[in-house]
């Protein structure tokens, strides 16, 4: 009976987010950072498909390779970088551009901060993911972005309204130009 309770239980390899998990944070934190406008029901989707366990080792190996397409194009979509379609109609401008001129773009394209962010995050990642669930982390990160614009409807609903501000018809006497030096004898004078 164990045998057979073995061949049924899903391994390790294909249960969990595992690595994902530093997708999803990262998603999130480029979503805070303001780089990536985040979809939070699509990613909640990929994490579901990412999650499902599959006892076949081949079908989570071709799950894995759909799920990485996917998980580019998605971050892809919800980034602020050019369409494919305004890509591909400039190739022949792109084709024109120097090799030096490439790298250059290369350069200015890589944050080296944001660099730096993902490989902190990885670190943070391997050393964390035996005493934390970090899973959970990714749920309910994901969960709090795709249900924020319903707690703010409900905040709106239950605050106070704004107080009122009483506007006069008539003008503010206003006094003469300050028009002296910056000395104590005319700000006591003007005050």
């Amino acid at each position: 009976m164990s045998e057979q309770l073995k061949k049924e239980t899903p391994s390790a390899a294909t249960w969990g987010v595992g690595y994902w998990n530093v997708y999803f944070i990262g998603a999130l934190l480029l979503a805070f950072y303001g780089y990536v406008n985040l979809d939070p029901l699509l990613n909640l989707l990929l994490l579901a498909a990412v999650a499902m366990p599959i006892g076949n080792r081949l079908i989570a190996c071709a799950r894995q390779v759909l799920c990485v397409a996917a998980g580019a194009a998605l971050l892809y979509s919800e980034s602020w970088l050019p369409g494919i379609d305004a890509i591909m109609s400039n190739t022949g401008n792109i084709a024109q551009f120097s090799p030096s001129y490439i790298i250059q773009l290369a350069v200015d394209f890589v944050n080296p901060r944001m660099v730096g962010a993902l490989v902190l995050l990885v670190a943070v990642y391997v050393f964390a993911k035996d005493w934390v669930r970090i899973s959970t982390v990714s749920v309910i990160g994901l969960a709090a972005v795709a249900l924020a614009p319903l707690w703010q409807q409900a905040m709106e609903q239950f605050a106070p309204p704004p107080a009122a501000v009483a506007v006069s018809d008539k003008p503010t006497p206003m006094g003469p130009a300050q028009v002296g030096a910056g000395t104590s004898e005319n700000i006591e004078k003007w005050l």
